[in-house]
């Protein structure tokens, strides 16, 4: 097995710390721009885990270009195998590998699937079915009657009134 001080040399040697740091840096800031850009875009809320996805699977493979090339002067190359070990090459990118995709397998269910509070209610807007569409009002007060009574309740997380708003005359998925 090769000595683990001997992998950080080659890590920091082939310049993976920097290329996984700079990854990680614009991946934050990727997933910080899609959050705001995508509910404004009035995108499927799939995107959302999409996007997540594509920057998970761009880790390891950014991981693997960084180990295999190095950027020069020159432009990208080749690291040259006969100045690095060549013990280190496969079993490291494999290990690193076995690592990450054994710790996407075991926290698949909070990166896919986000835990809801089970003790928390949304109260959807009322349709107006008035006649008249100057009694809108009417509708809008039992939604935020119903908010604020539920709001009294201990322990009961209730959704805000202008999260759900925006669910009022639209076909949009819960």
């Amino acid at each position: 097995m090769p000595d683990s001080n001997n992998i950080f040399k080659e890590l920091k040697k082939r310049k993976v710390f920097k290329s996984i740091a700079i990854y990680a840096a614009f991946a934050f800031v990727l997933i910080q721009v899609c959050d705001i850009v995508i509910p404004r875009l009035l995108l499927p809320e799939w995107t959302m885990t999409l996007i997540i996805v594509l920057v998970i699977i761009g880790f390891p493979t950014t991981l693997v270009l960084s180990w295999i090339y190095d950027m020069t002067p020159e432009g990208v190359e080749k690291t040259d195998s006969e100045k690095s070990s060549s013990n280190t090459n496969f079993s490291t990118i494999l290990l690193i590998l076995i690592i990450v995709g054994g710790l996407l397998f075991y926290f698949q269910d909070s990166f896919f699937n986000p835990k809801v509070n089970p003790k928390s209610i949304a109260v959807l807007p009322f349709d107006n079915y008035s006649p008249k569409s100057e009694d809108e009002f009417l509708s809008d007060g039992f939604t935020e009657v119903i908010i604020a009574n539920l709001a009294k309740v201990k322990d009961l997380i209730v959704i805000s009134r202008t999260s759900v708003m925006r669910y009022k005359d639209t076909d949009m998925s819960l």
